[in-house]
């Protein structure tokens, strides 16, 4: 019942809330909340938040995060982390923990705008000695947890390869893998191992598995290509499709759960905790049809949260 979220991109996030945001004004605001955010940090969030709800039912489930975290800006990172109620393990690393803002507008418009660092070359060898915490520190970490949810963007600054990596120690572990990434880092994993479970937007997984654009593919072909990786892998292929219907498939079996149709507030982190739902409940019961059901429901509290990633 202990599961891991490794985070590589963990951020600071801001969110921000507007009457109306004017390009080319000053644009004010008083209104705002500041947390830490990264895709598997968010999904950590929102399972600590589903045990809080109901705890009778989640109370053997525990979740950590593994994250880098910037050496320039660890104070704030620190002040953030004690505001969660879940455990952070982090590596600290050169430069800044990456910092998000999220432009809310009272017409329900959602802005995302993100800082990322770059790589510098001249520190090439502290990214690599980085790279090599992270690992050790995980392979420390997998004979505790059984369940690991992997999702976002890998920095620039690390290998293109580093995914895979992170990604073949967890399943040599015998540890079950939520794999929420895509593009490089997905391809090179599938090199060197499978995870058990894929979940991916339908932009993603066209432009990764199809080499189409979403606009190109129609439901149908969609539902197809789904099936058939799905079957091609032996996994689980979970595509998520923002307010249409979520396409997966288990081992070639299609299913297709609807979206609750609501007014939201943000949808930043959605797809987070989608997964969050996703996996508290496959793990619990392995039952697919409802893990798929509380992702979608805890999805759609989250797009009417303010906060990022939680259900309140």
């Amino acid at each position: 019942m202990k599961i891991l979220c490794i985070c590589l991109s963990s951020g600071i996030q801001r969110t921000l809330s507007f009457e109306n945001f004017c390009k080319g004004q000053v644009n004010r605001t008083s209104d705002f909340i500041e947390n830490l955010s990264g895709k598997a940090v968010n999904t950590a969030r929102v399972i600590s938040q589903l045990k809080e709800q109901d705890a009778a039912r989640f109370k053997k489930l525990t979740v950590s995060v593994l994250c880098p975290e910037g050496k320039d800006n660890k104070a704030q990172f620190k002040f953030l982390a004690q505001k969660e109620s879940f455990k952070i393990k982090t590596v600290t690393i050169k430069g800044r923990t990456r910092q998000c803002w999220t432009l809310l507008e009272k017409d329900g418009t959602t802005t995302e705008v993100i800082a990322d660092e770059k790589a510098e070359e001249n520190l090439r060898n502290i990214y690599i000695e980085a790279q090599g915490k992270i690992l050790s520190k995980l392979e420390r970490l997998t004979d505790r947890y059984r369940t690991v949810v992997f999702a976002g963007s890998c920095p620039s600054y690390f290998d293109a390869d580093f995914p895979a990596k992170i990604c073949r120690i967890v399943k040599n572990c015998g540890c079950r893998l939520l794999a929420d990434f895509t593009g490089t880092a997905l391809t090179e994993t599938l090199k060197v191992c499978t995870p058990d479970i894929i979940k991916i937007n339908q932009e993603e997984f066209a432009s990764t598995f199809m080499n189409k654009k979403s606009s190109q593919v129609s439901f149908e072909e969609l539902k197809k290509a789904v099936a058939e990786k799905s079957e091609e892998l032996n996994n689980i292929v979970i595509v998520t499709r923002g307010e249409e219907s979520t396409v997966s498939a288990e081992k070639g079996q299609l299913t297709v759960t609807d979206c609750e149709k609501l007014v939201p507030v943000n949808t930043t982190g959605c797809g987070d905790s989608f997964n969050a739902g996703f996996i508290s409940e496959y793990v619990l019961s392995g039952n697919l049809e409802e893990a798929l059901k509380l992702g979608t429901w805890c999805a759609s509290r989250n797009a009417e949260s303010l906060c990022p990633g939680s259900l309140k």
